[in-house]
């Protein structure tokens, strides 16, 4: 260390020696000082008050609470020990806290939707400086939510976290809670703040510095959606200390970080809902690799350039390293000139997604689980406007066997230029753009029958609003069945006949006409 004696007045000090060592001998945490003082020094009584000043120490890491130091006078070979405390202002040196949110896959935030209630997030909170609470209210804790979120409940976050994999010891640290211990408290939200998670020590509380604990926060996510990006979207935690200060007072107020190893971050998105989500097979056989699949959607938030579209299909299903898209028949699509005025929420609208043949859509594993690239990534040239509708044609190899998980693992999701998340389903996608919000999707069947194996005609194919004969032949099956038939029409048609109007029966005796098909077997 380097110091220097400043003399009393009148009075001669001479050049000091400085050493560090340390109480538990661990040099890296070297906490004492040795003066040795020179020779011709004038002796130090109660009126010749010589000063020490001690340069080029090392600033504590993680900072520490108020507090006093100590000394101890020696006389030479450490004989007459004289020990005191400082008197005066306490030395502070402002702790540094971290917390970021944990967002690895599977690890809390299974609610992440706008709106969605009961929603659990995972905390990461390290302390620079030990925190210890002698008496009732002597430290505390404040996790400051974004605006639009509710503060519900707090507890330790499940030992079994993803982000920690299986390292023995885990790493997670647990605050104690409940009786005897500390308590937590909830401030409801303002329209100007969100709420906040407010933790009160108990007696004789303490967490370590260095030693990270993991919370479970439960809450009420806005009403609107909001980018992991965006401005107001914003943790923060504060921490209030005592130390040997008369009072508890607020050390620091650290806004959440990302963190440079992957798997923390800042702050979340709150995510917008894709509605009018469908996907349509054009061939449900096993295995079948020319299978186009028609996808639609209505974005809630719009989607800069540079911005993705992510498809993902059932762990079986591959779309190829390099997928391959197309647009639908012109007939889905109206023009930008059109669509510019009255595009937003106009149910008669599609337009066109505005990808670059064979240059933007990328195929990957969406799983450890995945047996091909069940995952297309569909990179944008231009942006997506906001509550509008998209369809697009996008190529798929079938599964080869049929699962029961292939009905409930179909999703879309929108991204912007950055990688944050958008908007998404809350349900798996539906093939049925009438069936009710969460029914199933699809999957694959032993055959497919396509033309001269069956094939349908209509009476009258103007629109005019009402209802016309539809003959659906000839079906031609592969194998034998003896379940229910389902025969699925285009969106935007609508079923309506009695149970008379329904005719499937052969010709034969006592069946007058109307009742009968001709040309059935």
């Amino acid at each position: 260390c380097a110091a220097s004696c400043i003399p009393h007045t009148g009075n001669v000090c001479g050049t000091i020696y400085c050493s560090s060592s340390a109480v538990t001998g661990d040099m890296w945490k070297a906490n004492i000082l040795t003066v040795s003082m020179p020779v011709g020094m004038e002796p130090i009584t109660d009126s010749v008050r010589h000063s020490l000043e001690f340069t080029s120490l090392p600033s504590p890491r993680g900072g520490f609470l108020p507090l006093r130091m100590t000394a101890e006078l020696q006389a030479s070979e450490g004989k007459r020990p004289h020990y005191v405390i400082t008197a005066g202002k306490l030395v502070f040196f402002r702790p540094s806290y971290t917390a970021s949110l944990v967002v690895a896959a599977g690890d809390g935030n299974l609610l992440p939707f706008r709106g969605n209630l009961g929603n659990e997030l995972y905390v990461k909170i390290t302390l620079g400086a030990t925190l210890f609470s002698a008496a009732s209210g002597d430290a505390s804790m404040l996790v400051q939510l974004p605006k639009g979120y509710t503060c519900k409940a707090v507890a330790n976050a499940p030992l079994a976290l993803a982000i920690l994999g299986s390292s023995i010891p885990s790493g997670k640290g647990n605050l104690g809670q409940g009786s005897g211990q500390g308590t937590w408290s909830f401030v409801s939200p303002t329209s100007a703040a969100g709420g906040v998670c407010r933790f009160d020590f108990g007696v004789a509380q303490v967490m370590f510095w260095s030693s990270p604990i993991f919370l479970a926060i439960g809450v009420d996510n806005p009403t609107n959606p909001m980018s992991q990006s965006a401005s107001g979207n914003s943790w923060a935690l504060e921490v209030h200390g005592k130390g040997e200060h008369g009072s508890a007072t607020a050390l620091a107020t650290t806004p959440f970080e990302v963190s440079a190893s992957g798997g923390f971050s800042a702050s979340t998105s709150v995510l917008g809902v894709l509605s009018e989500a469908v996907i349509f097979p054009s061939n449900f056989a096993k295995g079948a690799y020319d299978n186009w699949l028609s996808i639609f959607f209505r974005t809630e938030q719009a989607v800069n350039a540079g911005g993705s579209v992510w498809v993902e299909a059932p762990a079986e299903f591959d779309f190829n390293e390099a997928c391959e898209l197309r647009e639908l028949p012109s007939h889905y699509y109206v023009s930008h000139s059109f669509a510019s005025t009255q595009v937003s929420d106009n149910p008669l609208i599609t337009l066109r997604l505005p990808f670059e043949l064979g240059k933007t859509c990328n195929g990957r594993k969406a799983s450890s689980e995945a047996t091909g690239k069940n995952r297309a990534i569909i990179y944008l040239r231009s942006s997506l406007r906001a509550r509008t509708r998209y369809g697009f044609l996008l190529r798929v190899l079938s599964s080869r066997y049929d699962h029961p998980n292939e009905l409930n693992t179909w999703w879309l999701w929108t991204y912007s230029s950055i990688g944050v998340r958008l908007d998404g389903c809350q349900h798996t996608v539906r093939m049925n753009a009438d069936a009710a919000l969460g029914a199933s999707s699809w999957v694959v069947q032993d055959f497919s029958q396509g033309p001269p194996f069956f094939g349908f005609a209509i009476q009258d194919m103007r629109p005019s609003g009402t209802a016309t004969t539809i003959t659906v032949f000839p079906i031609t099956l592969s194998a034998f069945s003896s379940g229910p038939m389902r025969i699925l029409a285009p969106s935007g048609y609508k079923w309506e006949f009695s149970s008379s109007d329904f005719i499937y029966r052969k010709k034969h005796a006592g069946l007058e006409a109307g009742q009968f098909l001709d040309g059935v077997d």
